[in-house]
């Protein structure tokens, strides 16, 4: 066997194997284009879907480019709760609940009726599990849960994709210089 070819048949295993996640992501998302009006939840139930698309675009909100709710990025995280165990679906729905219970001991609303910086509090709270007390465990187990799937719904939509990374799809090169510090100069791969 050539060792050129065998090298080479190598190098294009590492490239797919380190593509795999990222198409793996990009193949949970729902492509098909919104309408107004037509899409519904596969799994949330609308207020649940509201709260999701509020905690979203308070994660990833609109600056220059656009935020989360225009990203879509409800419709991603109700598609792939939709295709979750029931274990992860109940942690998830337990979350929310959470949320609309924290709200209304502080505020006598759900999370939707706050205001923006009321609503930034509680995540706040919620952001970091340390010094969470046990019953408050589940709201930081939800958030890292839902900024988790906000940041992957967003970032494999076209909207974070391309218009906030400038992804560019697949572009040929002539070369790739690799690595150009000193000490991986010389290495080979086994």
């Amino acid at each position: 066997m050539n060792q050129k070819k065998d090298k080479m048949n190598r190098r294009e295993a590492f490239k797919a194997v380190g593509m795999a996640p990222f198409l793996v992501s990009l193949s949970r998302h729902p492509l098909v284009p919104a309408q107004e009006g037509a899409w519904t939840p596969y799994f949330l139930r609308p207020q649940q879907n509201e709260t999701v698309s509020v905690i979203s675009e308070l994660i990833i909100p609109q600056t220059d480019t656009p935020g989360a709710r225009v990203a879509r990025v409800n419709e991603y995280i109700d598609f792939s709760l939709s295709q979750e165990t029931s274990q992860v679906q109940e942690a998830f729905i337990e979350g929310l609940k959470w949320i609309d219970q924290r709200s209304h001991q502080l505020h006598g609303v759900s999370f939707v009726q706050l205001a923006a910086e009321e609503q930034r509090v509680i995540l706040e709270t919620i952001s970091s599990e340390r010094g969470l007390s046990a019953k408050d465990r589940i709201g930081g187990a939800f958030f890292q849960d839902i900024k988790d799937r906000t940041v992957e719904g967003y970032y494999t939509s076209e909207i974070g994709l391309v218009q906030e990374l400038g992804y560019q799809g697949k572009n040929f090169v002539l070369e790739f210089p690799g690595c150009r510090h000193e000490e991986h100069l010389n290495w080979e791969p086994d």
